[in-house]
């Protein structure tokens, strides 16, 4: 008995070192390190290029509400949107009670001359205070990425999304130079940016089949190498042609749809209480034969 509890021990505080060493922390606690690395030249040209995809889809979704889940809590990258009204939602303390974690904050754009109403929201992403079936477009930049439960997140934003609503996903591809780049990174540094869920798109479809997501557009972007310096954007063009997937990120564009319920109706036939009568003779079945002469 005292063996077992000795290697029990053992085993429990090896599994926390590990957990702290490689396990994830909290967005609340990672999304400066994050916001960090996307000021870096890698992370701006990856930015720029993510923002162009951006760009080129929301003016083809139209609807009031515009939300966005993103790991950079400064950056607004809905500009190119045409809906009525947008507001981001940044990540809060998982420490704070879901009651009292909840702020809403009113940001007005100063940079922008459009009378278009921007605000930001504070609470769970996994547990959003918004009503269901309001929200017409969802953009959620990298926030499956850096989600301790990312499908718990991604069933909270189909359920706040609108029938026939989009969701516009950006992430990183781990089957890419950048991925493979970023995973290698992990076994040596501690920094929150490459503590990252593993995601494949042939995962996600999974996911979207359960949650009735149906996947109408996708591309894949980025095809450098994971450093600062020598990049070439002959070779990031030649790549995207040769190598399509490859890409260091994708944009995934969804849209939910919702299956409507057909009534069945049952077809009655009526009965007689009275056995029909024709020529004289019953239509049932007599349990006695008729006798031959």
């Amino acid at each position: 008995m005292m063996a077992k509890k000795w290697f029990e021990k053992k085993q429990q505080r090896m599994t926390e070192r590990l957990s702290r060493r490689f396990g994830m922390r909290s967005l609340a606690f990672s999304q400066t390190q994050i916001a960090n690395w996307f000021t870096s030249l890698l992370g701006q040209r990856v930015l720029a290029e993510e923002q162009q995809c951006i760009d080129a889809l929301l003016p083809e979704m139209f609807g009031y509400h515009l939300m966005q889940l993103s790991v950079l809590p400064t950056s607004n990258l809905f500009t190119a949107s045409s809906t009525g009204y947008q507001f981001t939602v940044n990540p809060c303390d998982p420490r704070c009670d879901s009651a009292s974690g909840n702020e809403f904050r009113k940001e007005p754009d100063k940079e922008s001359d459009e009378k278009i109403s921007t605000s930001s929201l504070i609470a769970h992403f996994e547990q959003l205070p918004i009503d269901a079936d309001v929200i017409d477009v969802a953009l959620l930049h990298h926030a499956l990425d850096y989600s301790t439960h990312p499908h718990q997140l991604l069933r909270e934003v189909t359920r706040v999304l609108i029938p026939n609503g989009h969701v516009v996903l950006v992430g990183f591809n781990p089957f890419s130079l950048l991925g493979i780049g970023h995973s290698i990174a992990r076994l040596f540094s501690k920094a929150d940016i490459y503590k990252r869920q593993h995601l494949p798109v042939s995962r996600l479809k999974d996911w979207f089949e359960v949650l009735d997501l149906e996947l109408v557009y996708s591309r894949r972007g980025y095809y450098g190498l994971p450093l600062n310096r020598y990049y070439s954007s002959r070779m990031d063009r030649w790549l995207g042609l040769l190598l399509p997937f490859l890409g260091g990120f994708y944009v995934l564009v969804l849209r939910k749809n919702i299956t409507p319920m057909t009534k069945i109706q049952t077809k009655w036939k009526r009965r007689s209480v009275l056995p029909v009568w024709r020529k004289g003779v019953a239509t049932h079945s007599s349990p006695y034969k008729k006798q031959e002469k």
